[in-house]
């Protein structure tokens, strides 16, 4: 698979890894899970209430897997750390959407109904 590519509204070239591998897929929802308990008669986990940190973890950990670079409009690299974006906040959204999408496609198999022919 190719790497995604997004242009931001700053001009900003952000290149992103295609999809989360399974291991880093777990790794992000260990961070959404990490309270929850499993109801022993139903087998399904009760999340109750999730600290609204947990979505920024999160987030930086998918940012951490995902992002390969980011260049500015002169195609000079810009320096970040894993889970960094050092860019304007309007970008930064920009981004975190399309890593929402990646995550999105990463859960699908797991959220999608089961149905018998």
């Amino acid at each position: 698979m190719d790497d995604k590519k997004i242009v931001t509204q700053s001009g900003y070239t952000v290149t992103f890894s295609p999809f989360l591998t399974y291991d880093q897929f777990i790794e992000i929802q260990k961070l959404w899970t990490a309270n929850a308990v499993v109801n022993a008669e139903t087998g399904k986990p009760d999340l109750g209430s999730i600290p609204a940190n947990v979505m920024h973890d999160a987030n930086k950990l998918a940012m951490s897997f995902l992002i390969k670079s980011i260049t500015d409009k002169t195609g000079a690299v810009v320096p970040h750390d894993p889970g960094s974006l050092p860019l304007p906040p309007s970008d930064g959204m920009e981004i975190v959407n399309e890593i929402n999408k990646i995550m999105a496609e990463a859960s699908a198999p797991f959220t999608e109904k089961k149905t018998t022919p």
